[in-house]
């Protein structure tokens, strides 16, 4: 479902450049403030009469993602692209092949240049990550009450925008180690007392286990 509305209002914090509309060049241009516009056309209709046409914004809606889109038409055929998309073909170049747009800064309706690029899944996951939208990167604690906090966080140097809960790390590797050797440990208690013993600064939990951490 799409919601019409006015066209968003983008942070002036620059000059308006305008740039032809990539596949649409002599009938569309887009803005820098995320603003698209019809050009000024000269037709022939369909009864032989040459009209003029004047140029006007655009109207915007918002598609169910949340994202603004326009209404383009050419030869009779009508498309409602993304505006994100109209913006980063024309200011960083059509779109290569397997990339989606990002928004740096996960705000959807800012569709300024320099708030997109052309990057993957991935780094468009990272960016919800890092921006702290995703519900995962606003839990303070894991799964089981553990702040991560302090000596308890622990970054994936792979993953560098997820955070890790060290104490349930360091007792799942002692109850692998030991399920190895035949010996079945409780998770959540070892884990527990591993966060005791992070948080307190001492090493005053002991498994009794070879190899514990």
């Amino acid at each position: 479902m799409l919601n019409e509305t006015s066209t968003p209002a983008m942070p002036e914090t620059s000059p308006e450049e305008w740039r032809p509309v990539y596949g649409y060049e002599s009938l569309y241009a887009v803005s820098s403030h995320g603003r698209v516009r019809s050009l000024n056309r000269e037709v022939w209709t369909r009864n032989g009469h040459f009209r003029k046409y004047e140029g006007r914004l655009l109207t915007v809606q918002i598609d169910t993602s949340g994202r603004p889109v326009v209404t383009l038409s050419r030869n009779g055929t009508v498309r409602m692209p993304r505006v994100c998309v109209l913006v980063a073909e024309a200011f960083h170049g059509p779109r290569p092949d397997g990339l989606m747009v990002r928004h740096l800064n996960d705000i959807k309706t800012d569709n300024r240049p320099d708030n997109l690029a052309w990057g993957t899944m991935a780094e468009n996951g990272a960016d919800y990550v890092r921006n702290g939208f995703h519900h995962y990167a606003r839990r303070q604690t894991c799964d089981y009450g553990h702040e991560y906090i302090g000596p308890n966080l622990m970054i994936n140097p792979s993953k560098p925008t997820a955070r890790l809960c060290r104490a349930c790390n360091r007792a799942r590797c002692i109850v692998a180690r030991q399920k190895v050797r035949g010996i079945q440990v409780d998770f959540r208690p070892l884990a527990d007392a591993k966060y005791s013993e992070l948080m307190s600064g001492t090493n005053v939990f002991s498994t009794g286990m070879t190899g514990a951490a």
